[in-house]
């Protein structure tokens, strides 16, 4: 019942999508290498990488540029993570990892929340298989890659510590306002950091609309999609509303509006199963967040949707909820009409 429970949840509230899926740990962005906090083993290690990663849905995309001693080296690591093992061809740049080692096949699959890849490789000739194992930190600030080789030479290990690259379009919240400066220089701080708001918020695409969904590039999990849905957005900053209208999805035919205020205040001016729901939104670069706190079979649960609009014009609606029943992820593709 729990499990029903969640999943008519799910389905019925456009902040978290209409399916059910196991949120896993979503690694995108640009990794740069920190070598004082790595740990390379019995094998030289690369004076400098830097790992972008791409992931979307089961495929998760790698972009290695390292710098060795022998030179520099680039390559393109494309992980599917159903468990298959997939062949290296020879001529891949991927096969070449490193010097004196040969990557001939890779699986990758979930460990719970972490990224597990198994490899085949030869090192000067003699066969080794490999695990990698990819953590994340609470922060998201740190990657961890441990792997775990063996071979007739015997076991070793490696630990490759990489820092989140942060972009320099986001504000250094770290670096506190001087309180020594004087009058004109606060006016003249206070003037740009008003120009530059104004700026960021002129730049902020405006998702108002009448949005229809593509099921044919929607993450719907393990659940059928609707047979039509359609989301009607009015965006009129700071006001956001949306009303969903959704026919023959899990739960039937489902009809509801929510508000929400994108200067961080809370609304609760609506319900989902009879429950009470406040939201809160709140502009993330290109991207609005919106977060939901309602409950369900007298449990708390918390709902955010992230609204982004493609250079295609298509919009993306990634859910994520979390509740004591468990946990799930979804992506949502609309098109406007």
């Amino acid at each position: 019942m729990r499990g029903s429970g969640l999943l008519a949840l799910v389905a019925v509230t456009a902040l978290a999508g209409a399916s059910f899926a196991q949120q896993k740990t979503d690694y995108t962005g640009t990794w740069k290498l920190n070598v004082d906090k790595s740990d390379f083993g019995p094998v030289p290690g690369p004076s400098s990488e830097t790992q972008v990663i791409e992931q979307s849905g089961e495929t998760v995309k790698v972009n290695v540029r390292a710098e060795t001693e022998q030179g520099k080296t680039e390559f393109l690591m494309t992980l599917v993570t159903d468990g298959k093992q997939v062949s290296v061809p020879a001529d891949d740049p991927l096969a070449h990892p490193a010097p004196e080692a040969t990557l001939e096949a890779m699986a990758a699959s979930w460990d719970g929340n972490v990224l597990v890849v198994n490899e085949k490789l030869t090192y000067g000739g003699d066969p080794v298989s490999g695990v990698a194992r990819y953590t994340l930190s609470p922060d998201g600030k740190v990657l961890t890659i441990h792997s775990d080789y063996t071979s007739q030479m015997g076991d070793a290990s490696r630990t490759f510590v990489f820092d989140k690259v942060v972009s320099s379009a986001e504000p250094d919240r770290a670096t506190p306002t001087s309180s020594t400066a004087s009058a004109p220089e606060a006016r003249s701080k206070q003037s740009a950091d008003s120009a530059s708001g104004s700026e960021a918020s002129s730049s902020r695409p405006n998702l108002s609309g009448i949005w229809v969904l593509d099921s044919s590039k929607s993450d719907f999990g393990p659940m059928p999609p609707p047979e039509s849905r359609t989301d009607t957005i009015e965006d009129e900053e700071p006001s956001f509303k949306l009303t969903v209208k959704e026919i023959g999805g899990p739960m039937g035919d489902v009809n509801f509006t929510m508000s929400a205020v994108t200067d961080g205040k809370t609304v609760s001016n609506w319900k989902i199963f009879g429950s009470d729901a406040k939201s809160t939104a709140h502009w993330d670069g290109q991207t609005l967040v919106v977060q939901t706190d309602t409950s369900m079979q007298d449990q708390p649960v918390k709902l955010v949707s992230k609204y982004t609009l493609a250079p295609d014009g298509t919009l993306s609606v990634d859910g994520h909820f979390s509740s004591a029943m468990g946990e799930g992820a979804t992506k949502l593709v609309f098109t406007k009409k």
